[in-house]
């Protein structure tokens, strides 16, 4: 298939079986609301198509919200004028390029899914009228590990001269396969989870004194890993390790096809790499959503944090 015929084609395609549920259902079912939903995937997809992979309309078949997620943030970047570099004028690389006069920003998009069946760390099923018991650690595995594999990545780009050491490497991670992900924390008074994926930060802890103040002080408990049902530890501060270094920053976003934001960008959430030195992402170069600017002291031995709503 030529990219000429790509380009004039719709997105869903009929004369497939697709194995992916919420795709069969929005491009079969006609009641309103999915034929919104359907117009709003189209309305992407003018945008969208120049930049995507020759097989992006059958893969959306098939795995539908890891395809949105890469979609939605190429459209966010591009209704922001960053210069996205369409896929027909690149081969090889990342999902999204975004070059600059002076550096080029390579983003990887994943949405990491709940684990296998037979996972024993699969993240469960939120309760219905149950938000006693978020599983916190579950989901925080399927976060770090997901990050951790994809970062694999980069050095096989590296390697091949697709990038190079200079240039900005971001993942970005969507949530929406999770289903007990959407209970979050993100109030100014504390941080989103998907900072504890990549940070030493535990549970939020106060200090209480018998003289004076009842409240003292709030901190977080430090936490560089968390544990498997197996055993085994699993890294929680990525931020911090060398081998990371390279990793610019996490963009995160819970969005789907049916809740997303009005405007598009209120939605994400990007965390600098205290570490990613030599090719870092200047502090205010994405002007949407949240942006947390992470410092730490001479030694690393205490983490600080600037928060910055772009709303």
């Amino acid at each position: 298939m030529n990219r000429n015929s790509h380009s004039m084609e719709k997105l869903f395609i009929y004369d497939i079986t697709p194995s992916d549920d919420l795709y069969r259902t929005i491009r079969d079912e006609n009641r309103p609301r999915v034929a919104e939903l359907k117009y709003y995937m189209e309305n992407l997809w003018k945008i969208y198509y120049p930049y995507s992979d020759t097989d992006f309309r059958l893969q959306l078949a098939h795995d539908f919200h890891a395809r949105f997620w890469e979609m939605y943030l190429t459209c966010t970047l591009i209704s922001k004028s960053f210069n996205v570099v369409p896929k027909r004028k690149r081969s090889e690389g990342p999902d999204i390029l975004i070059e600059e006069s002076s550096q080029c920003i390579f983003i990887e998009a994943i949405a990491p899914s709940e684990g296998y069946n037979e996972n024993l760390d699969k993240v469960p099923k939120l309760k219905s009228n149950d938000a006693t018991h978020i599983p916190d650690t579950e989901i925080i595995l399927r976060y770090s590990g997901s990050i951790a594999d994809k970062y694999k990545k980069y050095h096989t780009y590296l390697n091949h001269r697709i990038i190079s050491p200079r240039d900005s490497y971001v993942i970005a991670l969507n949530s929406c396969k999770i289903d007990a992900a959407i209970v979050d924390q993100t109030t100014t008074t504390d941080i989103p989870r998907i900072m504890k994926a990549v940070l030493p930060i535990g549970y939020k802890q106060v200090q209480i004194s018998r003289l004076s103040a009842p409240v003292v002080n709030w901190t977080y408990q430090y936490r560089p890993n968390i544990y498997r049902k197996s055993g085994s530890a699993v890294p929680t501060d990525l931020f911090l390790r060398p081998e990371y270094a390279n990793l610019s920053g996490i963009i995160y976003s819970r969005s789907d096809v049916a809740n997303h934001a009005t405007q598009m960008g209120d939605d994400l959430i990007f965390i600098h790499n205290p570490k990613s030195t030599q090719n870092g992402v200047p502090r205010g170069y994405f002007k949407f959503g949240i942006e947390y600017f992470i410092t730490l002291n001479n030694d690393g031995s205490t983490i600080s944090w600037d928060r910055h709503d772009w709303h």
